[in-house]
């Protein structure tokens, strides 16, 4: 399993340990982060020693004695940030539309898809139809929804995107407002 250090302006901010899934499989970088923050990672699993937050790198090798700015520590963590926040968004949401709740996409096609079937719904008769897709626990389908329904799944998702940048909002303002690197450092999505 691999170990990242994620590197900005050449200072290591965070040490990235493995993660797995139920099966104890890795899930790789490429997976739980956004390309721009992977851009910015580098492979220390077989470093020797191993870094820690705060340490130099040169483009070839770590050094303990390059101190992180303020500054450099806001920019860092809220680069951070916003890599989180773009990963949550494109990770689904929870919509009870269909009477109990349900699990929606809502990478890039999704959410066109269901900004197109909320505006095809409106002015819709009850009768009207469409499908979208959906989880009940683990198995995905394509369900019915009435114009009310997509309506509500729409609503949901607005409601979940809306606390997520207003997470994003909070969390970059008060970054912003640390007056010490490492309590810049210590603030993060969790």
């Amino acid at each position: 399993m691999k170990t990242y250090a994620y590197i900005e302006n050449g200072v290591v901010v965070e040490i990235i340990g493995p993660a797995a899934d139920a099966d104890g499989k890795e899930i790789l970088i490429s997976e739980r982060f956004s390309s721009n923050f992977v851009a910015k990672l580098v492979d220390v699993t077989n470093a020797q020693p191993k870094p820690s937050a705060g340490w130099g790198y040169d483009g070839v090798k770590f050094s303990a004695t390059l101190p992180i700015t303020l500054a450099q520590a806001q920019a860092v963590q809220i680069d951070k940030i916003n890599a989180a926040c773009a990963t949550d968004l494109i990770g689904g949401f929870t919509s009870s539309a269909l009477g109990s709740a349900r699990n929606y996409g809502s990478n890039d096609n999704d959410q066109r898809n269901l900004l197109n079937a909320a505006l095809a719904s409106q002015g819709q008769a009850s009768s009207w139809v469409t499908q979208l897709w959906c989880a009940n626990g683990a198995v995905w389908s394509l369900a019915d929804h009435t114009a009310a329904q997509v309506q509500q799944v729409n609503t949901d998702w607005l409601a979940f995107r809306l606390s997520r940048q207003r997470k994003c909002a909070d969390l970059r303002e008060k970054i912003s407002a640390a007056t010490d690197p490492q309590v810049a450092l210590s603030i993060a999505w969790g």
